[in-house]
């Protein structure tokens, strides 16, 4: 399989965030645990993908590139790096936080032997390619959540194609699932993942809830706080042995679960939905980490990853997801159709390089 057009990967904008007593969980943690970190520090990254593909009754001019088409940006992917500075439990850990797509990829065979499109391939690869470099940069696991988005959401691309015509559906989270293990197999061939396992599987050998990675967005810090709020209020800061807590060290709004139901609370709130999240171990890097901690890159926190001395609006509000749905909403820059999936592509582009002008 091959691609028909010449594929094209960028990191467009680091963003440097923190997690903190903003995140649903963190501030209640805290309490129960006087020694828990301030916040987790984190580099976001934006990564796209762009294939060069031709423009019908394009005859030259216009825009037309070189070799007779343009650039169309088929996938876009989030991620979150905690770096060797961040404290544990996030130490040196990413998170793909949002990954989309649109169905404009040309190559062929369109499908394999094994019915795998080449979509999937392409994709598979791309983040794959991704997992290979944070585990050369020092970043030893990867956290993915399967969920797919609800109804006519849009994770980051505007206003996508509809699947065959009529209302867009979302694909099902056991088709999601199913596409990321495949995935992560994938890179255990290859020697990027030593081993993948569940986010129930985790937590069944977690002794505390204090083990857990945080994330931004992610689904688990709701559930931590729903747990730790839900119960009568208690704790005894530090280690928590399994027995009821003495009534002298219980600050408000903190649940007197002692560590182990904390867990098993917390798992069982989370239902079906714990084996939707997934956990891969990086193999070791075979050279010493590339570059500073991902988390302290010097261009992202600056400049938003322009490169450049002074910021750049377009990268800074591409760094954060729900501006950039914004925005190209506002500027109609949509993926509902080929033809407008280049003109925004067009624009974006332009928009990373100045703020086009009407």
């Amino acid at each position: 399989m091959k691609a028909t057009r010449r594929l094209t990967c960028r990191v467009i904008c680091h963003g440097v965030g923190r997690v903190g007593d903003e995140i649903p969980g963190v501030q209640k943690l805290k309490m129960r645990y006087e020694d828990y970190p301030r916040s987790f520090p984190y580099t976001s990254k934006l990564i796209l993908a762009f294939q060069r593909t031709p423009v019908a009754g394009c005859s030259g001019g216009g825009g037309e590139a070189a070799d007779g088409g343009r650039d169309i940006l088929i996938f876009a992917m989030y991620v979150q790096e905690y770096g060797a500075d961040c404290p544990a439990p996030n130490t040196n850990r990413t998170y793909i936080s949002y990954l989309d797509s649109v169905r404009y990829l040309e190559a062929h065979p369109a499908k394999l032997s094994d019915d795998t499109t080449a979509r999937t391939v392409v994709y598979h690869a791309l983040i794959n390619g991704y997992l290979a470099h944070a585990r050369d940069n020092g970043i030893r696991h990867a956290h993915i959540w399967a969920e797919p988005p609800k109804g006519e959401d849009d994770y980051v691309l505007h206003c996508k194609p509809a699947e065959g015509g009529g209302r867009k559906t979302a694909i099902k989270k056991k088709q999601l699932i199913e596409w990321y293990q495949k995935m992560l197999r994938r890179a255990e061939e290859s020697g990027i993942v030593e081993s993948f396992s569940s986010w129930d599987d985790e937590l069944q050998k977690m002794p505390s809830i204090r083990g857990q990675p945080m994330f931004a967005g992610d689904d688990m810090a709701s559930r931590v706080d729903h747990v730790l709020g839900s119960a009568a209020p208690g704790r005894c800061g530090g280690d928590e042995q399994e027995e009821e807590l003495p009534e002298h060290c219980m600050p408000p709004m903190v649940s007197k679960l002692t560590s182990g139901q904390v867990v098993r609370e917390v798992r069982n709130n989370l239902g079906g939905q714990k084996r939707y999240h997934l956990i891969a171990n990086l193999c070791a890097a075979a050279t010493p980490p590339l570059g500073p901690p991902p988390s302290r890159q010097p261009s992202g926190s600056d400049d938003g990853g322009c490169g450049a001395g002074a910021p750049c609006e377009g990268a800074l509000i591409m760094s954060n997801r729900e501006k950039f749905l914004t925005l190209c909403a506002e500027k109609h820059w949509q993926f509902n159709e080929a033809r407008f999936a280049h003109y925004s592509t067009m624009m974006l582009l332009a928009h990373l390089g100045g703020t086009p002008t009407s």
